[in-house]
């Protein structure tokens, strides 16, 4: 069911004006995508369009530290009712990041090809990247650091 929400994102990721009660639905469906714009980072820091790219593509991989700690506290509980015993650490990592990645596919995978969803400037001047204006996709510095 997440996967189908996922799914939604795409659509609304679409150049279409969506009218009500569809166009609030899709919106509603972002939460469900990674999208760095919701934590709000530039409030705290300033960071160019090719961090919070990095960011983005880093994001389901750094939960395997989390997902291991996590597992390690639940396998080593000192407190014997929450401690569960039944299967190994490297089975529940395995299992843990996979469904993660599963959960988070359509997301990733609509943030690795963003670097080459470009749009054309008027008068044949040039392409910019779509989810970054300021970076030209005429392989660029900043374009080739995302790609």
């Amino acid at each position: 069911m997440f996967t189908n929400f996922q799914a939604l994102t795409v659509f609304e990721s679409l150049s279409f004006t969506w009218f009500s009660p569809m166009g609030e639905l899709l919106s509603m469906t972002s939460v469900l995508s990674i999208d760095v714009q919701l934590l709000r980072v530039s409030c705290v820091m300033q960071l160019s369009s090719v961090a919070k790219y990095g960011l983005l593509q880093l994001g389901i991989p750094c939960s395997i530290p989390f997902c291991l700690m996590v597992i390690l506290l639940k396998k080593y509980c000192p407190i014997k009712r929450f401690r569960v015993e039944r299967t190994s650490v490297a089975t529940e990592v395995v299992t843990s990041v996979g469904s993660l990645m599963g959960m988070f596919f359509i997301s990733v995978m609509m943030s690795c090809v963003s670097p080459f969803v470009c749009y054309g400037h008027p008068g044949d001047a040039g392409s910019s990247v779509l989810n970054a204006p300021e970076i030209l996709c005429t392989w660029s510095e900043g374009h080739m650091k995302m790609v």
